[in-house]
């Protein structure tokens, strides 16, 4: 059977919007440390009062209430701590308490959901024992990154309201991009797959990874070495990744294997038979996939062994014939055509 797929609950940001909202996004992951980013409070502050400046005129989007909130609120309260501190583990416990206080009865402030869902992110970092209670609070006052803010709400997209407030947080854009990928598998709606795919570029530009990892998925087969190189660019900062290493097909070309060589080799370490440290991350062997990972390690490092000796030799060569007057020039020129290589690839 097959629905109408509703394709009028989803509303994307417009250019501007979208510019707005990956500026502030980023300013988010470094206030709490989140998706990689090393977590700096203060410069989490000022990337926050650059989005408010950058979006003059531009005051329908919401985050920016998030944006003022931190400026207005972090910023002072960082101020009593000095600019030397970066992280939350740096603050007593018990200090993030008094920004949920009324200051007139000294009674716990619980009216304003973002300030809830802020501290509890903030908290989380060290004191997770309320932080998840503040959350949860703060879901219940309807604040909708609150509600985004926990894996497995996928059933929560079921209705067409929720659907329509997934459109106004980068999580929800993700469960709901999952959601609408589910019902295609589910044959509820045959294009499915077109608005799944959108809805997970549009979460991967504003910076989820998880998103990101969809996207490269879905875009790039298990053949294209496209795949394993944009993969591992986001396993260096996030494990979400690491798995799609541990799938690989039966038979792959060479270049495939050599690109799987060149992300892994640094970050591969065989610990025993059964068990490796890929990413940082200890995962075990699953049907000989560590096997194959390392099979592609050694390729990549015989592959650079062979490419420096030949280079070596073309040196000698090139010098004892006369082939060229200066290498130092050829080797200049050759880095130079290829520097945009060097720099990873911001979006995907």
């Amino acid at each position: 059977m097959n629905i109408p797929l509703p394709t009028g609950e989803v509303v994307f940001m417009t250019p501007k919007q979208k510019e707005i909202a990956i500026k502030w996004y980023h300013a988010r992951d470094t206030l709490f440390g989140h998706y990689g980013i090393e977590q700096n409070l203060p410069l989490g502050v000022e990337l926050a009062k650059q989005c408010i400046h950058d979006a003059r005129g531009s005051r329908s989007l919401e985050i920016l209430d998030d944006a003022v909130w931190v400026v207005n609120t972090v910023g002072p309260f960082l101020q009593r701590f000095g600019p030397d501190v970066r992280t939350s583990i740096e603050i007593p416990s018990d200090i993030l308490d008094l920004v949920l206080r009324d200051s007139r009865n000294n009674s716990m402030f619980i009216e304003d959901p973002r300030a809830l869902y802020f501290c509890g992110l903030l908290k989380d970092q060290g004191y997770s024992s309320v932080s998840s209670d503040w959350i949860s609070l703060a879901a219940s006052l309807g604040y909708v990154p609150a509600m985004f803010h926990s894996f497995g709400v996928n059933d929560f997209v079921e209705s067409s309201e929720n659907r329509q407030k997934a459109t106004q947080d980068r999580n929800g854009i993700y469960f709901l991009a999952k959601w609408f990928e589910e019902q295609r598998i589910r044959d509820v709606w045959e294009s499915g797959k077109e608005l799944s795919l959108a809805l997970f570029k549009e979460a991967s530009d504003l910076g989820h990874l998880g998103a990101s990892v969809s996207y490269i998925t879905m875009t790039y087969n298990t053949f294209n070495a496209k795949r394993y190189q944009l993969l591992g660019e986001i396993a260096r900062c996030s494990n979400r990744a690491i798995s799609k290493f541990f799938h690989l097909p039966l038979k792959l070309d060479r270049f495939c294997e050599y690109t799987i060589g060149s992300v892994c080799n640094s970050n591969f370490k065989r610990i025993d038979k059964n068990s490796t440290v890929l990413f940082g991350h200890k995962c075990d062997d699953i049907d000989g996939q560590c096997v194959r990972v390392e099979q592609c390690c050694v390729l990549y490092d015989v592959c650079c062994r062979r490419c420096k000796r030949s280079v070596v030799c073309w040196t000698l060569v090139g010098k004892r014939l006369l082939v060229v007057k200066d290498i130092r020039r050829v080797i200049a020129k050759l880095l130079w055509e290829q520097r945009f290589s060097w720099f990873p690839r911001q979006n995907f």
